[in-house]
């Protein structure tokens, strides 16, 4: 039993349900869910639609990967050590019939798989969806839990070891950096889901050409979702999604007890969950939906007749999809400016954003200056979302043909 000799047929057979005449794209992610999880999941149903075989690799547990194809219930002995199995997962890939492979994110990813990958003679694509190639923390967030501001490498040093990372507290900023500028040179193609990374990027890694990819967008039941603020009713501001202390946790905590303490008409719906629910509990000025499935997203904030949404992230968001549901629903978004949220708002001509502050008393005051201004009750401009006739010829210029 400790040998399990059958363990090659079981992988064959599994590998074998991976298998088709259909060219494979090679999908590389993380496990943590999230705007990367919901991108990967999307791209790969388009590209299954185009007669591509999406296939996922990513890191199962410490030190292994495991392959997957969504739609394929169960390939649980597609699942390799690394670096003992490299070889078997190496001729695993080689056996399909490998289109490209598709870098979208490397944290958990042991550092020898991505260069084997490399081996495959496939194009390899990134996506830059964070700032995990040149922060190890991912978002560009200090100790304080707000963006850094992108000091010199040798406080970026000091950050890591305070602070920690994902990768550990003992890295080389520099040569790190280093590492990943290496890997995307030598890539085919780096895709940005904005203007704003890309620009950011090319401060740390001049010369990287990045080509701005806006992620395609797969969203149904749209419907508006705005409320007509009647006299004396109190100004209701949505916030979705996940609020971690990227996305202004404590900032929303300070606003509602501010608010709470001034009596202030303003009312803060969370359409999802924030990173600690019960410090919420005691204002009476807060209301938390509960995570949700993005297809019913939009009931859910018809029932909250909410009239704005505010972004409360304290870093550069690299795109964005809640700004994009906000876009849709007709709420009048509010928001830093800072990253791609504060660059997309400002190309709609629709929304208002302030300079990055942690005082909520000023995000205060300025959301009842635009509850008694009349722009949050204009008529949005039409959204019109992303979208790709063919991933493969206009996403990846690939000239692949699917069978």
């Amino acid at each position: 039993m400790a040998a399990d000799p059958a363990r090659s047929l079981r992988r064959n057979a599994d590998l074998a349900r991976l298998a088709t005449t259909q060219p494979v794209l090679l999908l590389v992610t993380h496990a943590w869910g999230g705007g990367v999880e919901q991108h990967v999941r999307e791209m790969a149903a388009l590209l299954e639609r185009e007669g591509v075989r999406a296939v996922l690799l990513r890191p199962v547990e410490p030190g292994r990967v495991a392959l997957r194809r969504l739609g394929v219930p169960g390939t649980p002995n597609l699942s390799f050590a690394v670096p003992d199995e490299l070889p078997e997962l190496e001729a695993a890939l080689r056996s399909i019939r490998l289109a490209a492979v598709h870098v979208h994110q490397t944290v958990g990813l042991p550092p020898q798989t991505l260069d084997r990958l490399g081996r495959l003679g496939a194009p390899v694509y990134w996506t830059l969806h964070d700032y995990f190639t040149i922060c190890p923390r991912i978002h560009l967030m200090d100790g304080s839990r707000s963006y850094c501001g992108e000091p010199p490498v040798q406080e970026c040093d000091r950050c890591v070891r305070k602070n920690g990372s994902p990768a550990g507290d003992r890295l080389d900023v520099a040569l790190w950096r280093q590492e990943h500028r290496s890997s995307l040179s030598v890539a085919d193609r780096v895709f940005a889901p904005s203007a704003d990374i890309a620009r950011r990027m090319a401060k740390h890694f001049p010369g990287l050409r990045v080509a701005v990819r806006p992620h395609p967008e797969v969203f149904r039941n749209v419907r508006t979702a705005r409320a007509a603020r009647e006299q004396g009713e109190p100004f209701r501001v949505a916030l979705l999604g996940s609020i971690g202390p990227h996305k202004g946790h404590d900032l929303l905590l300070g606003c509602a007890k501010d608010a709470h303490q001034r009596r202030l008409p303003l009312r803060f719906h969370v359409v999802g969950h924030t990173a600690v629910d019960e410090a919420f509990r005691p204002l009476p000025n807060v209301a938390i939906t509960g995570p949700y499935d993005v297809d019913d997203v939009f009931a859910i904030l018809a029932e909250q007749r909410c009239h704005a949404a505010f972004f409360a992230s304290v870093w550069p968001e690299t795109y964005s999809y809640t700004l994009s549901i906000a876009f849709l629903a007709g709420l009048y978004p509010l928001a830093f400016d800072l990253g791609a949220i504060g660059e997309r708002i400002r190309e709609a001509g629709w929304g208002e954003v302030i300079p990055l502050t942690k005082d909520p008393r000023t995000i205060n005051d300025w959301l009842m200056r635009v509850a008694e201004g009349g722009a949050c009750r204009s008529e949005p401009p039409p959204y019109r979302m992303p979208r790709y006739d063919s991933l493969l010829r206009d996403y990846y210029g690939l000239a692949v043909r699917a069978e």
